[in-house]
């Protein structure tokens, strides 16, 4: 399955997770992407057979810059817990002028999480008002519940 985003802001992109250097070629080539998110687990990568190596070499070779912030998948209190903090990561990669490309898996609920959690946190959005944002740019179901619980620094 090829990779799938979505521009969110002119420089936040959320989507799925880069599998192979075409992919990560198609970012540069299409959106600009001089940063990466990734949300992913160990267990992620492991189970979708995703060589996490590789392509951190092949970001590196692109002078891409890459965080990891893994957060559990479904897993509401972990996502909750690590908001904050992922969003933080969003911000400080704006602020350096980074076109950000910020995944999890899917792309469905904690990389789309995350960008509400930033909109909110960083950017002055109500929270309705990033939760719209986020969802009519991109198909998803992010985690409310970890959203409405988490304690952001504002």
């Amino acid at each position: 399955m090829a990779i799938h985003f979505n521009r969110i802001l002119p420089n936040l992109y959320v989507g799925t997770v880069p599998k192979t250097f075409d992919d990560v070629e198609r970012l540069i080539r299409e959106v600009g992407v001089t940063a990466v998110i990734n949300l992913q687990t160990d267990d992620d990568f492991e189970w979708y057979q995703v060589d996490l190596t590789k392509i951190q070499q092949y970001y590196e070779k692109q002078n891409i810059e890459v965080m990891r912030k893994p957060i559990q998948d479904f897993q509401l209190e972990d996502l909750r817990d690590k908001l904050p903090e992922c969003a933080n990561t969003v911000d400080e990669f704006a602020r350096n002028g980074h076109i950000i490309y910020l995944h999890c898996t899917a792309g469905i609920n904690r990389s789309p999480t995350v960008a509400i959690g930033y909109l909110y946190s960083y950017l002055g959005y109500d929270m309705e008002a990033a939760i719209s944002v986020v969802k009519t740019s991109r198909i998803c179901d992010p985690y409310l519940e970890a959203l409405y619980s988490a304690k952001f620094n504002i």
